[in-house]
């Protein structure tokens, strides 16, 4: 049986979900029909469909058409058709071959080439006309050639192919930038030619800041992304990126990409890696340390597709754990996958944030959507909730550290650490100089954590050392003060019946709290009295000590809004500012920087 946590969606998901309902991140295709660039049918046909391309579609009817005008329905399993942007057209087709040709039957045909069943011999005698009646009809076939099964099942991508019409096995395609590169029968090419340009454009401008960098790719896109974003140019003729590494598991792929790497080697200066999924962190990680020392240590960008399975594992943590690794742009046509993958890549101390988002009617008309999101370093960040006792920021930040992805948060939380020494029978003046060593300590650690201090943190001048100590990037004032509901007598007696379970004989006491009723009565009205609260200036002072500051406010009174407050905080180190203001919005939000 599921645990609650485990019933409970995830933030990632959520966070997913928010971005791909907002139609300002969604890019919709011009055209809903007809325009799939690649298309696989079995054979004979059964219906068309209505996303391939219209040529595609002509090429393979007329193919069905050819073998029940022959009376050979049964000597192809299946075709596949691909078109590149300028039109031309390549087939490779499935012949069905018999593995005893004896147990063929002929009855009811006048000679062996009518027969249904195909003799083996169908295809050897018919493949020229078959070709020549093709190629007629359609002009723009620059390749056609087949493979064998001897049974119904579908060929492996390994298996021999034959020529019977063109020069060369592969179809020749541009990179926008304009370079050609081939595309071998078998291996992946693009779908959607609109969306593949979308997504190319918004990918270079997310990653023509990082000038003289170095271009991981990875993935089933390593020809066209890798020669296409490796030769992009700045404004002033210059390449943007000095190297580039191209990984792909898939020897299909990694043996186009090799003839296409080296066939622009003067234009692009790379190493092409065929590595199985488990060996892509070791080899790449070898391939780019040569690389950055050859280019004196530059960023790294990784431009990456996730597949349908995602990404290895071990060469996502590859990508977290590479300190050169600065910027990841990550493609993806599976929203399941996309999930797992960017649950890895937020968890944890060296992880990313998500920068920026876009999403596609990649198979527009259906329910399917691909996505691009640039991926950055998550800044350092310290986060300080602020208010009385009483009004929730030690469950804040349990919540925090619980449903924040794996390793994500560190809470110091201090009444406990206190509590400890206490225990120990240290005095109250050497356990709160201890505790504060301590809590200056846990700030200035070098672990990337998301740090957040349970404590009041009402001095303004605590909180100056505080952020000194830490030198965030992201800093979250967390504002729980509550409503006086015009008589603050009022707020006491409620901040008095939170505190119960910190009296005498109570569940959760506190060395520091008073056990008492009076005591915590007047404990109270001291902490209201003395609390300061950060206001816009305080943020604004802090100056450069931090280049992004946000100020969350919240009234402990309001459960439901309380109960949000951990998402929220969890969206301001998860997304840029842009992102976090269009899903968030600025209700209960300040943000400086």
């Amino acid at each position: 049986m599921k645990s609650h946590k485990q019933e409970e969606q995830s933030w990632v998901s959520t966070l997913l979900s928010l971005l791909f309902a907002k139609s300002e991140l969604h890019v919709p295709s011009k055209k809903l029909d007809h325009y799939r660039n690649k298309i696989t049918y079995n054979l004979p046909l059964q219906s068309l469909s209505p996303l391939a391309d219209l040529k595609l579609n002509e090429v393979c009817q007329a193919i069905d058409n050819w073998m029940h005008d022959h009376k050979k329905v049964s000597i192809f399993r299946e075709v596949m058709a691909k078109c590149s942007r300028d039109g031309a057209t390549m087939i490779r087709v499935t012949v069905q071959r018999n593995t005893d040709t004896s147990t063929c039957s002929t009855e009811g045909s006048d000679d062996d080439d009518d027969n249904d069943g195909s003799n083996d011999n169908d295809w050897d005698n018919a493949k020229q006309s078959f070709t020549s009646h093709l190629v007629q009809l359609f002009p723009a076939i620059t390749c056609i050639c087949y493979n064998e099964t001897y049974n119904r099942s579908r060929p492996t991508k390994d298996a021999p192919l034959h020529l019977i019409h063109g020069d060369v096995m592969y179809l020749l395609e541009k990179t926008p930038t304009g370079l050609p590169y081939q595309i071998s029968p078998d291996a992946f090419c693009e779908i959607n030619h609109e969306v593949e340009n979308l997504q190319y454009t918004q990918t270079v401008s997310w990653i023509k800041q990082f000038q003289g960098a170095i271009l991981v790719c990875s993935g089933r896109d390593i020809n066209s992304y890798g020669l296409g974003f490796g030769s992009i140019r700045n404004d002033e003729g210059e390449h943007i990126f000095s190297e580039v590494v191209a990984v792909q598991h898939c020897p299909l792929v990694g043996k186009d990409a090799n003839a296409n790497f080296k066939l622009h080697q003067d234009e692009i200066k790379a190493t092409v890696l065929q590595l199985s999924k488990d060996e892509m962190a070791s080899g790449v990680s070898v391939a780019l340390e040569a690389a950055l020392e050859r280019q004196n240590h530059p960023p790294v960008v990784v431009v990456t597709t996730g597949g349908r399975k995602g990404l290895n594992p071990g060469y996502l943590d590859f990508l977290k754990d590479n300190k050169a690794v600065q910027c990841i742009i990550y493609n993806s046509c599976s929203t399941k996958s996309l999930e797992v993958d960017m649950e890895g890549f937020i968890s944890g101390p060296e992880s990313y944030y998500i920068n920026d988002f876009r999403s596609y009617d990649f198979f527009a008309g259906t329910k399917y959507s691909a996505s691009v999101l640039r991926l950055l370093r998550r800044p350092r960040t310290l986060v300080l909730p602020i208010g009385p006792a009483g009004v929730g920021k030690s469950t804040l930040a349990k919540t925090l550290t619980e449903r924040s992805p794996a390793k994500t948060c560190l809470w110091w939380h201090r009444d406990l650490e206190f509590a400890k020494l206490r225990n120990k029978n240290v005095s109250m003046t050497k356990s709160k100089s201890l505790i504060h060593s301590q809590m200056l300590s846990f700030l200035k650690g070098d672990c990337k954590s998301v740090r957040i201090v349970d404590s009041t943190n009402g001095n303004a001048g605590a909180r100056l050392l505080y952020v000194q100590e830490t030198r965030p990037d992201l800093l979250i004032f967390v504002v729980l003060s509550p409503s006086t509901n015009g008589n603050g007598g009022d707020i006491v007696e409620i901040l008095l019946n939170r505190t119960r379970n910190r009296l005498e004989g109570g569940n959760s006491s506190h060395p520091s709290f008073p056990s008492t009723i009076n005591e915590q009565r007047e404990k109270h009205k001291a902490i209201l009295k003395g609390i300061e609260y950060p206001s816009i200036s305080e943020l604004a002072t802090l100056g450069g000590k931090c280049s992004r500051k946000v100020l969350l406010y919240c009234d402990p009174l309001e459960e439901s809004k309380l109960s949000s407050i951990p998402f929220e905080i969890f969206l301001e180190y998860s997304t840029s500012t842009c992102l976090n203001q269009l899903l968030n919005g600025e209700k209960s939000r300040h943000t400086i920087g």
